[in-house]
């Protein structure tokens, strides 16, 4: 959910590799809120590279650590080679 701040990219790959990013804004030019369908890899970005955003996500069923992964570089760039340069910029 997208609450104030600059406008805000939010990246989502889904599984067959399309690529889709939601301009989230606290006007009705953007989107203020966004579902992230299961098996997607998702990433967040200040397209103006400063400021803030102050966002939150909602999960359900109940999350748990024992779900969660974060992304790396080596292991994406391999599955969706098409959004190196993305994932570039984006994972540590």
């Amino acid at each position: 959910y997208y609450h104030a701040g600059y406008p805000l990219m939010l990246h989502v790959i889904h599984p067959d590799g399309r690529l889709v990013t939601h301009l989230m804004t606290a006007d009705f030019s953007g989107e203020q809120q966004v579902a992230i369908e299961p098996g997607c890899w998702f990433a967040a970005e200040l397209p103006s590279h400063f400021g803030y955003a102050l966002v939150s996500c909602a999960v359900a069923p109940g999350f748990t650590f024992d779900d969660f992964e974060l992304g790396t570089f080596n292991r994406l760039s391999k599955l969706y080679p098409d959004h190196e340069d993305l994932l570039k910029r984006l994972c540590q």
